[in-house]
């Protein structure tokens, strides 16, 4: 059923601006400054801050059998947060071990009650051209580059990772060893990327925080993700506004950390309201890349591990 979240204050681009929204299902039809007009039932946004569902990065989901403990994971560090959407990052050593490790993170993310994408992290001295190929075949939509040493940036032939990454541009996130100076280390970075117009970024996002735009656009979630935008899918957090907004680290409206969304919907579907959590298992759908910069969702129905 349709309905209008009327004159709520929407988060963009850290300035706060007041609209009317109009939803229908899983689809934001319309946004105006306000919808007097319009006779469907309504909900009174006025004393509420809007923001999309947070994009979080994640390196650290345990593999667990217990279900019990999965749901308490996804409880504390996305759903409080207001996160909607998991990048899920699985570490990798060998090209043999890529499809093992897709197989098995996909079977444990099937109780997902968030939407997810896989993507890998692998030592920068196996990232080889074959390696390239077999991501391109598997769709992964991120490659983090773990780097242990500046020197190893010199004994990486770029020339022939670009050529197998043509016509494609899979993101390479670097994530360095705290002994490497970071100067140093985004100095021959950026020069590597402007020689081979790789898409990449200099500083490795913080893990359990949202995504910035620039990342979501390289990784090809936004504007699907990030955003409320008309004809797009309903995902959003609503917190409690109040007059004195605390500006908090980057000069962000809504501190993560310390702000629990008072609503979370999740796909037009309410996932927190309150202090009640509906958790749905099984409800999250993996996010599938198909062409850089563009993503669909799988088409494949989950299953829901019993």
């Amino acid at each position: 059923m349709p309905y209008i979240i009327d004159r709520v204050k929407l988060v963009k681009n850290r300035h706060v601006f007041t609209y009317s929204i109009l939803v229908d299902g899983n689809q934001i039809r319309y946004k105006d400054k306000n919808f007097d007009h319009l006779s469907f039932m309504r909900m009174d946004g006025s004393k509420y801050l809007m923001t999309p569902g947070y994009i979080f990065l994640d390196f650290s989901l345990p593999i667990s059998k217990n279900f019990q403990h999965f749901k308490q994971v996804m409880k504390e560090k996305f759903i409080l947060k207001g996160c909607t959407t998991i990048v899920s990052i699985i570490s990798v050593q060998y090209e043999r071990q890529l499809e093992k490790r897709l197989r098995e993170q996909r079977k444990y993310l099937l109780n997902s009650p968030i939407d997810y994408l896989i993507g890998i992290m692998v030592p920068l001295k196996k990232l080889t051209p074959n390696f390239i190929r077999l991501c391109k075949r598997l769709k992964i939509p991120l490659i983090m580059i773990l780097i242990h040493e500046l020197r190893e940036l010199d004994e990486v032939q770029w020339g022939w990772i670009r050529d197998a990454l043509f016509p494609q541009q899979i993101p390479f996130f670097p994530k360095i060893k705290q002994t490497i100076q970071p100067n140093m280390f985004k100095k021959k970075w950026n020069q590597i990327v402007k020689t081979h117009k790789f898409s990449s970024i200099l500083d490795c996002p913080k893990e359990h925080q949202p995504l910035s735009k620039d990342i979501l656009m390289k990784i090809g979630l936004y504007p699907e993700r990030g955003e409320i935008h008309v004809g797009g899918k309903v995902n959003y957090n609503l917190y409690r506004y109040e007059k004195k907004i605390e500006i908090v680290e980057e000069n962000a409206l809504v501190d993560y950390d310390k702000h629990i969304p008072e609503i979370i919907v999740h796909n037009g579907t309410i996932l927190k309201a309150g202090e009640r959590i509906f958790f749905r298992s099984g409800a999250g759908q993996e996010i599938v890349c198909s062409l850089p910069g563009r993503f669909r969702l799988d088409s494949t129905p989950i299953q829901i591990l019993h």
